[in-house]
């Protein structure tokens, strides 16, 4: 987990990073991507998405960015499940993201903004499903 350096949390921001970080490292063991070069850092990612992800599958290292304040808000409420999925969506981007890339490489522009959206969907539809396999506990949020 990266932060600033002396970077001052409130309790309440101690507590949600707690609580994400026991979710990346939950998805980085139910991934299998042990052998992975995984950072989890608390930022706001671009262009105000809740989270996002940078994956190099030639080296095994991906970056997580998580929005505190994006997700705080999730947190506040007791959302676990939206924590939950946003961060087992950018999961899985590192199984998705590699064919991507490869099929980039032989598209027009108009065919990578289409495949683009086709795998982002396509990812959507992944996390969806396997958030229906995690069991509830996993992510409830608990007094931290």
């Amino acid at each position: 987990m990266h932060t600033h350096a002396g970077e001052k949390l409130s309790k309440q921001e101690k507590q949600f990073r707690a609580h994400v970080t026991k979710l990346f490292t939950w998805l980085r063991e139910a991934f299998h991507l042990t052998d992975w070069d995984l950072e989890l850092h608390f930022c706001e990612p671009d262009e105000g998405a809740a989270a996002d992800i940078n994956v190099d599958s030639t080296y095994l290292t991906a970056v997580i960015r998580v929005g505190s304040a994006a997700l705080r808000h999730n947190f506040e409420a007791k959302d676990s499940w939206q924590i939950m999925y946003c961060l087992t969506h950018e999961f899985c981007h590192i199984l998705t993201d590699p064919l991507v890339q490869i099929a980039y490489n032989g598209v027009t522009k108009h065919g990578a903004d289409f495949l683009r959206e086709t795998a982002e969907r396509q990812t959507t539809r992944i996390a969806r499903i396997l958030m229906g396999t995690i069991p509830q506990d996993v992510y409830e949020i608990q007094s931290y």
